[in-house]
């Protein structure tokens, strides 16, 4: 029979559904690779955000001097009902847009940070670091320390320097002066090629200290591992009067480093079960067949060259 299933009750749906909807949502935002976004929309927005920004305080900068001159006439309440309401929604979008700007810039310098714990050290090794502090979560554990990296986020670092709150400041105290809205973007424009050959920088050095390990994998570490070693059997089944001993041509065991090439057409070492990997390992196994004595040593299957035997007689 079947294994009954209970269905969640309506009342239960109903209740979770906000907490679902919010781990979908969840869900879906860490699904999206938001680096490549974030370069590809952050400087396009942040030019519509400041263009944007630009004519509405120059519309509210001419209808506030248009009201002014024209305070002797007396207009009529239609157009002064439509300016006022249009003038309403164009002064709640720039409010907007300066409490985005505020958000963002402040969101991006004091709360996208990552924290690493290091290792227990004596005092002496200690870096000086300003990021970094003391944690010692039991008495009786060595201190250990804990380091704060700023690792910002791609869009808000650009937006941020080219829609900050100090450009928005200026546009709205000197929108009249074109020689002021110059300055401001060559400004903006300045910060944006300073964050970009930061960036630019830190992505280097990564891949610097990638090659750096990896060249240290190679000279130092694998060779350590992959130690050249004979596979030798013993045989005492006639007692330990005469005795027999098997020797193979030292080999290096199976490569603990496997590199995994996306190429087709390049014959690169496989997982251990993939058919290749297999088919090498039976060939292995059958240069190995011609001792007496089948023997465990993973060492003895992956010898490619056949034994040699030496006698000893007591």
């Amino acid at each position: 029979m079947a294994k009954l299933i209970r269905r969640t009750s309506l009342k239960s749906r109903i209740l979770n559904f906000p907490i679902n909807l919010f781990i979908s949502i969840s869900e879906d935002f860490d699904s999206v690779e938001w680096d490549k976004i974030s370069e590809r929309w952050s400087i396009p927005l942040s030019l519509v955000s400041n263009i944007l920004f630009i004519f509405i305080r120059a519309y509210a900068e001419n209808t506030k001097t248009r009201s002014n001159r024209s305070q002797l006439f007396v207009g009529t309440k239609t157009a002064k009902a439509t300016s006022s309401w249009f003038r309403g929604i164009l002064s709640f979008i720039s409010l907007c847009l300066v409490a985005f700007s505020i958000i963002n810039t402040v969101s991006c310098f004091y709360f996208q940070k990552k924290a690493y714990r290091t290792l227990p050290q004596p005092d002496k090794n200690i870096p000086t670091t300003p990021g970094l502090r003391p944690v010692q979560l039991e008495p009786n554990e060595q201190k250990s320390f804990e380091l704060v990296v700023w690792s910002p986020n791609i869009f808000s670092l650009y937006f941020s320097c080219l829609f900050s709150p100090i450009h928005l400041l200026i546009l709205w105290v000197y929108i009249q002066s074109p020689k002021i809205i110059f300055l401001s973007i060559i400004f903006s424009l300045l910060l944006y090629f300073v964050a970009r050959k930061f960036v630019d920088m830190i992505k280097g050095r990564d891949c610097l200290h990638q090659q750096v390990f990896y060249e240290y994998d190679k000279k130092f570490v694998e060779p350590r591992l992959s130690v050249a070693k004979r596979d030798v059997a013993t045989n005492t089944t006639y007692g330990p009067v005469s005795a027999s001993v098997e020797y193979y041509t030292p080999k290096r065991p199976i490569d603990a480093f496997l590199e995994h090439k996306t190429s087709p057409s390049v014959r690169s070492p496989k997982t251990p079960g993939s058919p290749l990997f297999t088919y090498r390992r039976g060939n292995r196994h059958s240069l190995a067949t011609s001792t007496p004595r089948e023997s465990n040593s993973p060492l003895k299957r992956l010898s490619r060259f056949p034994p040699e035997r030496r006698h000893f007689e007591g």
